[in-house]
Order: C-alpha cells, then structure tokens, then sequence
C-alpha cells in the first residue's frame, strides 16, 4: 500500500468521487514517486478560496540526453477525475519561468489533454506523461544566475539532473551549426517510429497521450512502447498527422 493513501484518502472525504480521485492519483504517484500530496487553500481567480488535495514535486523530462526534474504544482477540482486539474510550474529561486505555447508568465499549463480531459481515457498518468514529452521539446524554465540580469536569461536549465542532483546548463547557444545539426537530429528521433524505427509516427495512445508509432505498428500494439511495462493498457487510438 503506498505511504501516502491515508493521508490521500483523508483529503478526499468532501470530494464528489472520492473513490475515483484515490485511485486516479495513486496510480500517478506510484509511477511519478517524487510527486508529494497536500492538503491546502486555492486561491481562483475570483479571489474565491477552497481546500483542494495538490500533488507537489518534480517531474523528469529527457532534454538533449540528460534527465532533468521540472519542479511541477496539480491542483485536484473537488469534480476531480471527472474534471481536469489546474497544473502549474513551480520554479524554485534559481529558476524563472520561460513562457511559450503550453506555459503562460505565471507558469500555468495548458495543455491540449487537458482540455479534451475525459475520464477514464484521460487521467493524472497521463496527463504527466504529456507533460514530458512537451516539456522535452520546450523547456518551461530558465536558469537564475548569480552574475547579470542579462546573462542570467541567456542559460536554459532545468533544475536538478535526474543522475546527480546539481544544477547544469543545457546549452548556452543554439547558433553553431552543429547545434543546430542536433537538434535536427533530436526532431527526427522524435518523429521516427520507435518499433520499425523508418516510418514517421502517426497515432497518439490514449490515454498516456504518446505519439511514439506509425499507424502500421501502433494498431498491433496493446501497450504503449514507452510507458513502464504494464503502467498503460491502450484504451484506444488517435490518428495524428504532422504537415
């Protein structure tokens, strides 16, 4: 039984289902273990304040061949799974956030699983499983260096190595060619399919959200290739096209 499912069943006693949130996140938490359950106030942007159950800690993203940990913030709706979880980056006092397509200035997410949120299909596990992939294509966060204000916009990190736990830098300059050489590379990996490793992928699994297999090698599969063995029975398909 993991640790954490009193104090997780606890918090969920004013919720709608709470049978279904328990289980919902204790499947995400047995998969994602730096993730830590809370138990406090939420403010809305109406100024209206709730209790909500929040799951707080790190994510790992693969960027450029290093495991990296994203400091990450899911707030449970009471609805919750029926309704999708408010999610933030929560950047640490060496970090800043970098806003883009999925991450806004105040590090809220949005993400595209997230509004098509249906549960059973679509869940915690999945959703932070997204939220790797996407965050290993656009960085949610900058570093904060110790010299100018300048420079310290100049670095993009993410927190805490996954393989030792100190700081790096991933890169100080995309402007070499042979920078540019591998992330070209990296782009191709990431549209290759990674069973017959020719044909570009071309369906995305629910409800994991991978986009990893051509439409020939994904429809034989009953497990998404890049889940932990058993963390993901596909419960049905997408056919993803990229012009």
């Amino acid at each position: 039984m993991c640790s954490f499912e009193p104090f997780i069943r606890s918090s969920l006693k004013k919720y709608k289902f709470p049978e279904e949130a328990k289980c919902d996140v204790l499947k995400a938490v047995s998969i994602f273990a730096d993730l830590r359950p809370k138990y406090e106030d939420f403010v809305f942007n109406n100024g209206r304040q709730r209790k909500l159950l929040h799951l707080e800690g790190t994510v790992p993203v693969d960027y450029k061949g290093n495991v990296y940990n994203i400091p990450i913030c899911i707030y449970l709706m009471d609805t919750h799974p029926y309704n999708p979880p408010i999610v933030f980056v929560k950047p640490t006092s060496t970090m800043q956030i970098k806003s883009g397509r999925n991450v806004d200035q105040n590090g809220k997410i949005d993400l595209p699983y997230l509004r098509e949120w249906k549960y059973p299909d679509y869940d915690l596990l999945g959703m932070l499983q997204a939220l790797c992939i996407v965050f290993a294509a656009e960085p949610p966060v900058y570093s904060r260096s110790g010299r100018t204000s300048q420079e310290s916009q100049e670095s993009l990190i993410q927190e805490t190595p996954h393989h030792n736990g100190n700081d790096q830098s991933l890169g100080k300059s995309d402007s070499s060619t042979t920078d540019k050489e591998d992330e070209l590379r990296r782009l191709q990996d990431l549209l290759t399919c990674r069973i017959c490793k020719t044909r570009r992928v071309g369906v995305t699994f629910l409800s994991c959200g991978h986009c990893v297999t051509c439409v020939e090698c994904g429809t034989s599969l009953q497990d998404c290739p890049l889940c932990p063995t058993g963390a993901n029975h596909v419960r049905g398909m997408i056919i993803t096209l990229f012009s």
